[in-house]
């Protein structure tokens, strides 16, 4: 039970981070309706470059 809500509480910093950058449309969805896989490829795609720069 604690992962599943761990897990949730990923998704939703997530989409809220998707959000607040302009990029919900498609990646909030993506990370709404597949959720382990969604926020995988969201931080691998968005989060991670951005971070090294």
């Amino acid at each position: 039970m604690p992962i599943a809500l761990l897990a949730l509480c990923l998704n939703v910093a997530l989409a809220v981070h998707a959000a607040k950058t302009g990029r919900f449309s498609p990646w909030g969805w993506i990370i709404i309706l597949l959720p382990p896989l969604g926020g995988i490829a969201y931080v691998l795609v968005e989060v991670l470059p951005d971070l090294l720069g």
